[in-house]
This record gives C-alpha cells, structure tokens and sequence, in this order.
C-alpha cells in the first residue's frame, strides 16, 4: 500500500465542497448552572476546497480538528462562523430539509459495528435507509438491498445475518453500502480502515477507489495514516491546533514537505530499508500540542518547532504559495534547511 494508486487526477468539473474560514467552538461550562465558562476552539479558521470527484486526505494528531471539520460539512456540528458550499449551494440551504442534504452526502465511521444497530440485520438495516429516505418500496426495495450488496463485495446472503456474525471488514463494507443507498455524490471518510488488518484495509481502500471511479464520488477522507492518505488522495491537507500547517498535491507534501509539523508526521513514517530506518532522526516534538481554550498567539505550531523565533509567537502566519504548489503556513519555510535524514520517507516509499 506503499505506492499510490491515484496516478493521475480526473479532469475536475468544479469543486464539490468549498470551506472559507470555518470556525467550529464547543463551549465549555462549569458550576450548579453549567454557565458556559470558556470554549474549544476545536477549528478555527480553515479553508480549502475538493474538486468533484477527487480525494483530500485530511491529516494530522488526535484533537487537531479533522473530525471537527469533517462533520461541520454535514451540518453535525454548527459553525460559529465561515461558510461552507457544497456543490455550488450553500451548506444552511441543503439543511432545510435535512434529507436534501443527507442525500448529498453521507458520514462512513471508524467502528462500523458501532455504527449499526445489532438487533438488525444486514438486509433490514439497508431496507430502513431506503424507506426513511422514500427511495424504492416493495419487491424494488429488496432488489436495491441486493444491488447495493454487490457493489460492496459481499454475497446476497449477508442480508440475513446480524452484524455479531460478521468480520470486521464485512461490517465495513455494509456501512458503505448504507452510505451508498442514497446516492451520495460526496462522501466523509473517517478513519474507516484504522481498525482493520493491513490486509483488509487495501482491499477496502481498492473498494472505495472502484466506486469513486464508477460513480464520481467525491470524498474527504480523514485518518492519521500517512501511508493510507498517500495511496488514496489527491491532495492533502495537515491540521495542527485546529488549523491548517500545509496543502498541496499529494506527491508535492510526501515528496518535498515545507512545514516543520509536516516533517514530523512523516519522520514518524517507517522506513522499509531497516538501516535508514536506524539512521533517521526526525524533528523533535519538545511540547504538548496548544491550549484548545486558550491558543496562542501567532503560530499555532510555535512550542514544538525548532526554529520559531519571536516572529512566529506574536504573529499568526497565513498559508502562502510554494514553489512546489503547496500554501504553507510558516514564516520561514523558505529558508528553514532540514537534512534529509529528518525528513522520515523517501520518494520511494
């Protein structure tokens, strides 16, 4: 799963989720009232765009905001401010019906058996997405639970089982498949292959890449696996402190990484050459992550970074071009010089 499978983008028609400068807080309370005391800033002020039919890999550590952000596109966490366009509509006008925007796109989550209701089975759990959503009735319905079987891989049999007698994987793909009865042009993909074994995790990747090519999907996929992200995206985008460190291309972000913090995701990448592997040094992490109450000033990235300087901890750097087409969001990437024994991946890997 080393090598990506996406060599060559689609022709893009338009982008299908447009994000300018969301804002997603929780607030936090305390006492006998629960008075609202504080709040997180769980994503502050992130923008970027997924062309239709194409892959972003959102990446970075626990509490960075990619779930945050993830679910804001599907209106399950409200935006304090920003605005957010899918398909060209504004995100409040699909809201209202809420089916409007359920049909246009779906939420697949890491633990599938979590995620569907055990006392179902396989073919009535497919067959209440169909009704709910008034899509087929009858002798239709369950041809539809059939086809969407297939497309996912698994026999028709499924359909009389419950979720306890399945594996893993097949879970997995039935809540892909109940994201698909729908028809969702735009699906959010979050950590769907982190609890599954390698082996069943690239055949569930190959899975969702034959049914972007066949339908056009469009998919914000987030996880914290590199090796995954760089297999199945596009482009990528790294949040760190809830917001965005570096984007760009793919190849551009593995292949000539511009942001310390990028630097460190990959150093933490294995190497398959087991002397580079004891070679390698990485960048060294010397902080926790920032307040999420109270984040500081300038640089979200400012207490982990070797070369910040006062510039850095009084002000915020916005993302800027860089020549190898990512928009970086450090005030020195242009001069900062980080051997290549830092950086944790070759252009092999």
């Amino acid at each position: 799963m080393n090598q990506p499978a996406i060599t060559q983008s689609p022709a893009a028609t338009g982008n299908a989720v447009e994000i300018r400068d969301l804002h997603v807080r929780f607030p936090v309370r305390s006492g006998l009232l629960r008075r609202p005391v504080g709040a997180v800033h769980a994503v502050d002020g992130v923008s970027f765009d997924i062309p239709e039919g194409q892959t972003v890999g959102l990446v970075g550590e626990s509490g960075s905001g990619k779930t945050t952000t993830g679910r804001a596109l599907l209106g399950l966490s409200p935006a304090n401010a920003g605005a957010i366009r899918l398909f060209g509509k504004p995100l409040e006008e699909l809201a209202t019906p809420e089916k409007d925007l359920q049909k246009l796109g779906q939420l697949v989550f890491q633990d599938p058996y979590a995620s569907l209701n055990p006392r179902l089975t396989v073919g009535s759990t497919l067959s209440e997405t169909l009704y709910v959503h008034g899509l087929s009735d009858g002798a239709a319905r369950k041809q539809k639970v059939r086809d969407l079987l297939d497309q996912v891989g698994l026999r028709p049999e499924i359909a009389d089982r419950y979720p306890v007698a399945l594996s893993g994987g097949q879970r997995q793909r039935i809540a892909i498949a109940r994201a698909l009865a729908v028809n969702p042009r735009f699906m959010v993909l979050d950590e769907v292959v982190s609890a599954l074994d390698v082996s069943i995790q690239g055949q569930i990747l190959n899975l969702l890449l034959d049914l972007q090519r066949e339908h056009n999907l469009t998919y914000l996929f987030i996880t914290h696996d590199l090796s995954v992200v760089r297999y199945v995206s596009h482009k990528v985008v790294v949040l760190y402190g809830g917001q965005i460190m570096e984007e760009g291309p793919t190849e551009a972000i593995f292949g000539s990484p511009r942001h310390p913090y990028t630097h460190t995701l990959l150093s933490a990448l294995p190497v398959p050459d087991p002397v580079v592997q004891r070679a390698k040094r990485g960048l060294e992490i010397r902080t926790e992550p920032p307040s999420v109450t109270d984040p500081p000033d300038g640089c979200r990235f400012q207490g982990s970074c070797p070369f910040a300087d006062d510039t850095c901890r009084s002000v915020a750097p916005g993302l800027r071009p860089a020549p190898s087409g990512q928009r970086v969001a450090c005030h020195h990437f242009g001069s900062i010089d980080i051997p290549s024994d830092q950086i944790g991946i070759t252009r092999d890997v």
